[in-house]
């Protein structure tokens, strides 16, 4: 505390390794600070009383099944970012599973509704209250406002200039978000900083039109204005030059423009193949359903999620699935050891939130508290994993880690961090214990460690004492979402780059094997992707926040060779998925046939199709001058491999083409006689387009198996010329002046 704003005293509190937000806000002579369902009360400033805070709805404004009420006893609290006050009253806004409600209270402690509506995600974290000479605003996803007139009556209204706000289609929810402008109300005047123009301040008198003033340099959020000045994150910035158009009503300046950004869009590698097989949903999870974690134990699929009081969902097809109620918070991860199914909930502070069942479907909670309980604030996520015959639930900010031998009942170690090959520079630090993306090979245990704005990476062979292995020395920002293992890499993708092992030990950063599906965002920051695994199949999805209007269809990648990709259209806005098998493919609210994955894998897909151009080429091959008839896909030309053998035939680097039944592979030998078998080097006079379909066929040369971009044109297989250059080592070049492909053995 504080008597002149200089001399600060600390009069209580301390460091602690995780606490939720607050609010502190001074009204009718009483400090406040709201710690979500409790309310610290105090007279003087130093000495707090904490009491709980209650909520009710004495207009039944919401559903009867509304849980969050004290007539209900239910779980009440206030959202500490959005309390304001206009000096009579206090006011929040809040969401929850059920909808968005606006709370008002005149003592701080009992509060009562005001308004509710059941679209939940009219809320955004980005969510403000603004107050001022009258006008009550609250700013909404969705490109949405609460206006009221006296902060008892609201109405939800369409924001006149929804190009201000930053439109997100979230790769997790699946859902849109429009994130509003940073806005502040004084006496009544609007002053607002938009994502899009960080250099600028847009000031308006009614929130539907707005005016543009320039600024000296980049700012963001706006956190204070009074008569002189305006005070963002970054600078103090003087306004006095749009004071007359504020005071005239801005008579004489002109309105904003607009400004809507665009980002780039996804690409892919040109050897993509692009199919129009769209990967249809098959169920949707509604309120208050919903997927955190999936497994398949060999006969049924098995999810969990939900919030109060958590379920598991059940399916042996993946269509039909039979919903059971755990009775622990927020059940977030589950596994199981070919014996007992183990479940980690109780997302919440203090709250250990463990489920076990025999079969999968018949579940005990054997500790956590209850959905009907009162619970402190929520913590991020915890992870189980069976390894070396203990199960390990790790959370990801408690230095210790939960261990058990029967999947049920735990003891707690504290967690050990060593860096002995001095990897992190000194002076490095963590503002809070924080490790999480627990994977493992068998052999050890593998984590993400947080030192401040980077992360490492670090290994474990108990579980309990840990070793860095990586870290990041020339990145000034290294957060990262997860490590990956398949077909002994072992990855972290970031940005354009990732990091990548053959041991587990030893590290290196090169670029990313998808960097051509990255697209950019308006200010240039790269959209990373998602990757999975089936098997040998690598299946990719590029990240789907977009800066438009809607997405109609998410994309999906797969591919076995890094090289050459197949492309699916996904039905509706997918978000990330959580489980893929040759069944189904599982995001947190949607389950989609998995067909497709299912077809790749054994190799049996419908051929991918796509036009194929016909054209006469003159190719010189060794000065002999041939005419081939090619076809031009994608704006590339392929020949036929049989032609390109037969003008080969003779020289060094002649190569036999044959057919291998048993493995149902094209067979190429090099320095072998072609033997004719008819048909080659044959021109059509009516050139005309055709339907190329991808060669599904494998491919060996001299016993080996190679890797072509190829397809099948009325039974012959066209190759790029290039790629046949590469693999039998001959020369292609282009002489531009003569307009002519040419051939050197």
């Amino acid at each position: 505390m504080s008597k002149n704003g200089a001399d600060w005293v600390t009069i209580s509190g301390g460091q602690v390794s995780w606490s939720p937000p607050t609010k502190m806000i001074y009204f009718k002579n009483q400090f406040l600070i709201y710690l979500n369902s409790e309310v610290y009360v105090s007279s003087d400033g130093v000495n707090y009383v904490k009491k709980k805070v209650s909520v009710s709805d004495p207009n039944k404004l919401t559903p009867k099944d509304y849980l969050y009420l004290e007539e209900k006893g239910g779980y009440c609290s206030v959202t500490p970012s959005t309390v304001v006050s206009d000096g009579k009253f206090l006011y929040s806004a809040q969401s929850d599973y059920f909808g968005v409600s606006i709370l008002r209270s005149s003592d701080g402690i009992k509060w009562e509704m005001v308004c509710f509506n059941k679209d939940k995600y009219l809320y955004s974290e980005f969510t403000q209250f603004v107050i001022g000479n009258g006008k009550y605003l609250i700013t909404c996803s969705k490109n949405k406002v609460f206006v009221s007139s006296n902060g008892k009556d609201w109405t939800l209204q369409d924001f006149a200039r929804g190009d201000m706000s930053r439109v997100l289609g979230g790769q997790n929810e699946g859902e849109f978000e429009y994130i509003p402008p940073s806005v502040y109300n004084f006496n009544g005047t609007y002053f607002v900083q938009c994502f899009y123009t960080k250099d600028k301040i847009d000031i308006s008198n009614d929130y539907k039109k707005f005016y543009e003033y320039s600024v000296d340099r980049e700012v963001s959020d706006i956190l204070y204005v009074d008569e002189k000045f305006i005070i963002t994150e970054e600078a103090v910035i003087d306004y006095s030059a749009a004071k007359s158009d504020i005071s005239n009503g801005f008579k004489n300046a002109t309105e904003s423009p607009n400004k809507k950004a665009t980002v780039s869009k996804e690409s892919a590698p040109s050897s993509t193949v692009k199919t129009n097989i769209t990967i249809n949903k098959i169920k949707e999870f509604k309120f208050p359903d919903y997927i955190n974690s999936v497994i398949w134990d060999g006969s049924k699929y098995i999810a969990t999620g939900g919030s109060h009081p958590g379920y598991t969902y059940t399916s042996n097809d993946g269509k039909s699935w039979k919903t059971t109620e755990l009775g622990i918070y927020t059940p977030r991860n589950i596994a199981y050891n070919g014996s007992i199914y183990t479940i980690t909930g109780g997302d919440y502070i203090g709250d250990q939130g463990i489920a076990v069942s025999k079969n999968g479907i018949n579940w005990n909670a054997v500790s956590g508290k209850t959905g009907k309980e009162d619970v402190l604030a929520t913590i991020p996520n915890s992870t189980l994993i069976w390894f070396k015959g203990k199960l390990f639930r790790f959370e990801s900010t408690k230095a210790e880690v939960d261990i058990s031998t029967n999947g049920s009942s735990f003891t707690s170690r504290t967690i050990n961090v060593e860096d002995p090959r001095k990897l992190v520079p000194a002076g490095s630090r963590h503002i809070y214990f924080s490790i999480n993306s627990v994977v493992s090979d068998g052999t050890y245990l593998y984590a993400l460690y947080r030192y401040l704005l980077r992360d490492s990476i670090i290994r474990s062979s108990d579980g309990i004492n840990w070793e860095n292995v990586y870290f990041p020395k020339n990145e000034e920002a290294w957060i990262v979402n997860k490590i990956q293992i398949h077909n002994n890499q072992y990855m972290v993708f970031y940005n354009d780059k990732m990091v990548v092992s053959y041991d587990g030990e030893n590290w290196v950063v090169q670029p990313s094997y998808f960097k051509d599906f990255y697209a950019k965002d308006p200010k240039g920051q790269i959209l990373p992707v998602d990757v999975y695994f089936y098997k040998e199949n690598w299946i990719i999805q590029p990240y789907i926040e977009k800066y438009e209007d809607e997405i109609s269809s998410g994309k999906l990648y797969i591919t076995k060779d890094l090289k050459n990709f197949v492309e699916y259209k996904i039905e509706d806005n997918t978000g990330s998925f959580l489980f893929i098998d040759n069944n189904v493919l599982i995001t947190s609210e949607k389950v989609y046939n998995g067909k497709v994955i299912k077809e790749f894998a054994l190799g049996t897909q419908a051929l991918p199709s796509i036009k194929a151009v016909s054209n006469s080429s003159k190719v010189l091959v060794n000065g002999v001058l041939n005419d081939f008839e090619a076809y031009n896909i994608n704006g590339n030309n392929y020949f036929k491999l049989r032609d390109i053998a037969k003008v080969l035939n003779g020289t060094q680097k002649q190569f036999e083409v044959g057919w291998n039944e048993s493995k149902k592979a094209i067979d190429l030998t090099s320095g072998k006689e072609y033997t004719t078998v008819g048909g080659e080097m044959q021109v059509s006079k009516n050139l005309k387009t055709e339907t190329a379909y991808v060669t599904n066929s494998k491919i060996y040369l001299d016993g080996k198996e190679i890797q072509l971009n190829a397809y099948n044109i009325n039974g012959n297989n066209y190759f790029k010329l290039r790629d046949i250059g590469e693999k039998i080592n001959f020369t292609v070049t282009w002489d531009e002046a003569a307009k002519i492909i040419m051939i050197n053995t």
